[in-house]
């Protein structure tokens, strides 16, 4: 690759991360991502010296550009899904929740029956105590039943994934 290939390499990667960046600061214009370093992209890198207390040059130093580099991966952070949480098992395919049984997922799906009780008036309230008693009983039931399951009284991989499928339909916020 050549010096000058290099460069504009140099430049659109800054150029993208300055606009990366601008999508969550808008203090920040957001310069292209042509590889040209034009006045737009000079005065998206000053501003971003500014806000960020640095020496307000209009250049990538290397102060600057790890600046904005670890910015940029923060922003990425921010602007990333939450990561889900899977407690249930992949194997055995065949894997249950059973009445009667006492463990962690029973807490959860307790937990997510209660939360689906404002918009489902037939799941009974739960103590969320771990033990998949009547009331959890009764609650799958209703919930499998409304949704046209297999009423069978177990969680097993479609009653869980049409749980927690219809709880973050219903209870996940839209990003702003």
């Amino acid at each position: 690759m050549s010096t000058r290939q290099n460069e504009s390499e140099y430049i659109r990667n800054l150029q993208k991360y300055l606009r990366y960046i601008s999508s969550v600061d808008p203090d920040l214009p957001a310069p292209p991502t042509d590889g040209i370093f034009d006045s737009a992209t000079e005065e998206s890198l000053r501003t971003y010296q500014r806000l960020r207390n640095l020496p307000a040059t209009g250049r990538a130093n290397q102060e600057t550009w790890d600046s904005i580099y670890q910015t940029y991966l923060e922003t990425q952070m921010l602007r990333s899904s939450s990561l889900g949480f899977y407690p249930f098992p992949d194997s055995p395919l065949n894997y249950a929740v059973y009445p009667d049984e006492r463990h962690f997922l029973v807490v959860v799906i307790q937990y997510i029956l209660n939360e689906l009780r404002q918009i489902y008036d037939t799941i009974p309230q739960n103590s969320q105590s771990g033990l998949y008693d009547e009331q959890t009983r009764q609650g799958v039931l209703a919930f499998q039943r409304a949704n046209g399951l297999t009423e069978n009284d177990r969680v097993d991989r479609t009653t869980w994934n049409a749980l927690t499928s219809e709880h973050k339909r219903l209870f996940s916020y839209a990003e702003s």
